[in-house]
């Protein structure tokens, strides 16, 4: 896998996570994921959020069905055992809790079994519009991206002084596509750019525009990065992954005024 310096975001910061629990825990987490999806325990529940019902598992009814597993593998098993295998279950990304929008399950790497709480698939329903975990395998570069204003509602905030906005950003070799995402725990991409026919630009305009230009026929997307060894890492990566790099020619980009830390919460 990618180095985990090239990789941010937290799909990628807890599979490394899991990456390094040993091979006979993580072949243990494959049987157990066919155990729970066989067990049908996922099912429609209310989310006060939502217009329609969510499909999950209740935090409780997941730890008794991994307490369950495990007792009938181990001929018992501890409560602290099936809370290491719920982490693992979240880590390995086969779920994740339904409410990662909150503050505190952006950098949280353990401790995510919770009896009241509700956890969803992370494998989108269609494959037209892939989730950030549908995207792991393959990734060669991730992360927080400014992207330069290009709705009418985006232009309107750039009147205003905001010429700019954060996005999550996934390069994938094996897909040979740029994917754009809402945020690092989105189950939905919002944008996909096919690489292969795709040429990729450097462009500089004031402190701190490290901005590259992808570009096809059809369409093209202009992201800011916060440095130039940013800047160059992901033009690196585009290319890897199939776009076709630009000379260098300096030119007028959207000016990316003030940025803020390119983090997420």
């Amino acid at each position: 896998m990618v180095a985990s310096a090239s990789l941010e975001g937290r799909v990628f910061e807890r599979f490394h996570r899991f990456q390094q629990l040993p091979t006979t825990m993580q072949a243990q987490v494959d049987e157990l994921k066919s155990f729970l999806v066989s067990s049908d325990v996922f099912t429609p529940h209310y989310a006060d959020w939502s217009s329609r019902n969510v499909v999950s598992v209740k935090g409780d009814v997941l730890m008794r069905k991994i307490f369950q597993k495990l007792s009938n593998r181990t001929h018992g098993t501890t409560h602290e055992r099936a809370e290491q295998f719920c982490d693992a279950l979240v880590l390995g990304g086969f779920i994740s809790p339904l409410r990662e929008h909150d503050p505190s399950f952006a950098t949280k790497l353990d401790g995510f079994a919770d009896n009241k709480a509700l956890f969803v698939l992370t494998e989108s329903k269609t494959k037209l519009s892939p989730s950030v975990w549908d995207v792991r395998e393959g990734a060669v570069q991730a992360g927080a991206v400014r992207l330069a204003a290009q709705s009418y509602s985006a232009k309107a905030k750039k009147r205003l002084g905001w010429s700019s906005f954060v996005s999550y950003a996934v390069v994938n070799a094996r897909l040979k596509c740029l994917l754009l995402f809402a945020s690092d725990h989105a189950q939905q991409c919002s944008r996909t750019m096919d690489l292969s026919e795709t040429t990729v630009r450097m462009i500089e305009n004031g402190e701190h525009s490290f901005g590259l230009r992808i570009s096809s026929a059809g369409q093209s997307v202009t992201i800011f990065l916060s440095s130039e060894k940013q800047q160059s890492k992901w033009s690196d990566a585009l290319v890897s992954a199939g776009a076709h790099r630009e000379k260098d020619q300096p030119e007028d980009a959207v000016t990316c005024g003030g940025c803020l830390p390119l983090l997420f919460s």
